[in-house]
């Protein structure tokens, strides 16, 4: 039974046949439960997402109503990573030349989502006028790369010998080289406008909206593991390289014009633009529990690069002009939110929300923010307790008293390393983790409001920018003997 994480088939009915339901899990994995999975510790026959350190997991016993470790997901937003893979597996090898495994991805998406809205009114009494136009894009790659030799783990199974005689054109006779190169561009384009003309009074409503979100998460790797005996007359090779890109251009513009000739003239506009990006990466290249009884040069290299482009633009204009009195109201907003190495889809329990009020806060309650820049984001309290606190006035975003729990940490992972390996090298053994992770993020929120009456005339103009942008790595190259004496 041939059970692949990455295919959403762990927990299956059969799976309750095997006698080892211990696995090794990375945080971001799925597992399907069995249709006869004891009911109080999670719905049988649902997903659910691993959200705990990576490590090896009983998914056999394991209790899914624990937040802190798993979330379920709906079949339909559930991660199936396109699997490339270029591998030999409980295999003895024996080759008069040599062996060049290369598992190569290049995956892209290129969206470009437009709503554009007018609407226009005339009268000689009273006009309404209302506008909106919206647009969300949800834009996602994941990948598995993988080339590999695996003598699967187990002393009876294990390849028993890897050898080859010759080499290819760099001289080397074993290359092992997994790469991807995934590319996310998306643009998303709101635009309204309104306008209304009457002879008596007239009412311009406008609101335009762009929301775009884009995620890349892939697993890159190259590797030589559970091999007893690895004997290579030339160099080998072993790299892993994955270049994630993403490029964002969300952009909002909403105008209200109102001329009402004989009354009042309201006109009303909001623009507001969001984009979330994240990358979430590893990038792996190592030789682990085996041994090399020959070979002249070893190179292992884990390269990765993360780069996001975002450009968040929102604009708004009121106009409003009348005999009589003339409000013009107009609101721009601009967000943008970009992780490399952090999820921002994190599970947590609130104790409260931010809509109450009159509530006693103990250090540690969690509140789920419900509106404004951070929806949808929870907050632990961590300041002394205090009674009769207005949850929406708070200001979430002083760090002494409040603490972002919804954002986790899930590094960018580069690593090139041995380890519990034993090498007999005749040349240079050299091990390279290269990572370069960039956010380049422009935000743009801007608003005008004109008022001219006969009369009374107000205009109000309000424009708001949020940006945060994280970046956390785990970068390491690095021999490790680990149980091995003689390593």
């Amino acid at each position: 039974l041939d059970i692949d994480l990455a295919s959403v088939s762990y927990g299956n009915g059969d799976w309750a046949l095997r006698v080892d339901n211990v696995q090794s899990l990375k945080n971001g994995d799925v597992v399907k439960l069995g249709s006869d999975y004891d009911e109080a510790l999670g719905e049988p026959g649902e997903l659910y997402e691993y959200k705990g350190p990576d490590g090896d997991v009983d998914i056999g016993l394991s209790n899914y109503n624990n937040v802190a470790l798993w979330q379920k997901v709906e079949a339909s937003n559930a991660t199936t990573p396109l699997q490339v893979h270029a591998y030999i597996q409980n295999s003895d090898v024996d080759v008069d030349g040599y062996v060049a495994l290369t598992a190569d991805s290049t995956a892209t998406i290129d969206a470009t989502v437009n709503a554009i809205s007018v609407a226009v009114a005339a009268a000689s009494g009273k006009t309404l006028t209302l506008s909106g136009a919206g647009v969300l894009t949800f834009n996602k790659i994941a990948t598995s790369v993988k080339a590999y030799v695996d003598g699967d783990g187990s002393p009876a199974n294990s390849a028993g010998r890897f050898t080859t005689d010759g080499q290819n054109a760099d001289g080397n006779g074993l290359s092992l080289i997994a790469s991807d190169d995934s590319t996310v561009s998306a643009n998303t384009l709101a635009a309204s406008v309104a306008g209304s003309l009457g002879a008596d009074s007239a009412t311009a409503i406008s609101i335009g909206l762009s929301l775009a979100f884009n995620t890349i998460e892939n697993d890159v790797a190259a590797y030589i593991m559970n091999v007893d005996d690895i004997d290579i007359e030339y160099g080998a090779k072993v790299m892993a390289e994955s270049d994630a890109t993403i490029t964002a251009k969300s952009t909002a513009a909403s105008v209200a014009i109102a001329v009402g000739a004989g009354g009042t003239s309201i006109a009303v506009s909001g623009g507001a633009a969001i984009a979330q990006n994240v990358i979430l990466s590893t990038t792996n290249a190592y030789i682990d529990d085996s041994t090399v009884t020959f070979v002249t040069d070893l190179d292992i290299d884990a390269k990765s690069t993360s780069n996001i482009e975002a450009r968040v633009i929102a604009g708004s204009a009121a106009v409003a002009v009348g005999s009589g009195t003339s409000i013009a109201a107009s609101i721009g907003v601009s967000i943008a939110r970009n992780f490399i190495g952090w999820d921002p889809t994190s599970s947590v329990i609130a104790n409260y929300d931010s809509t109450q009020q009159g509530v006693d806060l103990v250090t540690g309650n969690v509140v789920e923010i419900k509106d404004g820049a951070r929806d949808g984001d929870f907050y632990e309290y961590v300041g002394e307790n205090k009674t009769g606190v207005d949850m929406v006035i708070e200001d979430y975003g002083n760090t002494s008293l409040w603490k972002l729990v919804s954002v986790s940490p899930n590094a960018v992972e580069v690593q090139a390393y041995i380890r519990d390996t034993g090498i007999n090298a005749s040349g240079a053994v050299t091990l390279d983790a290269i990572g370069n992770e960039i956010i380049n993020a422009l935000s743009v929120a801007g608003s005008v409001s004109v008022a001219a009456g006969g009369g009374t005339s107000v205009g109000f103009s309000a424009a708001g920018v949020y940006t945060e942008n994280r970046i956390r790595s785990n970068i390491k190259a690095f021999i490790d003997g680990g149980e091995i004496a003689d390593t």
